[in-house]
């Protein structure tokens, strides 16, 4: 199978980004971010650092799902391994949201981290209780395995 891939420049910071049989994966040298996409469930793993950079391929990507029709998104952010991230990122993501409200059904997210937990709370406060955040990571596996079957047609 071939992969497309993609690099981009940052402040000086490589962002590569490559298609996955599932999704996409994008590395920088602080963090990475790999995603399955399946309309309507979209799963976004995050590790160490959350780049700004890393909104507008999701975006992009979400965006053509809403063209095509698609509602009731649901949103995944495994966050388990993110220690920190760009604070524009999170008004990025907020700024997204209010714009498709309309058509998104959740925002589920786990973390470890109190850093994005604050973040979480922040974003929460604009967004509202379509957030849901999970303490335990078995609660959070299960409402993705419970939204892809879910999409897929399944009971």
């Amino acid at each position: 199978m071939r992969l497309d891939r993609r690099n981009t420049v940052s402040k000086n910071e490589v962002f590569a980004e490559n298609k996955t049989a599932e999704g996409r994966k994008i590395a920088a040298p602080r963090g990475t971010l790999e995603t399955i996409e399946r309309s309507p469930v979209l799963l976004l793993k995050m590790s160490v650092h959350a780049h700004k950079e890393f909104a507008a391929p999701v975006h992009r990507v979400l965006d053509a799902w809403i063209a095509s029709g698609a509602k009731d998104i649901e949103l995944f952010f495994d966050a388990a391994e993110l220690a920190s991230y760009d604070s524009e990122l999170r008004s990025l993501w907020t700024d997204w949201v209010l714009r498709n409200r309309a058509n998104i059904k959740a925002i589920h997210l786990f973390t470890r981290s109190s850093i994005v937990a604050m973040g979480i709370n922040l974003a929460r406060a604009l967004v509202g209780k379509i957030m849901i955040s999970y303490a335990e990571r078995r609660e959070f596996d299960r409402a993705f395995a419970d939204a892809k079957r879910a999409a897929s047609g399944g009971a």
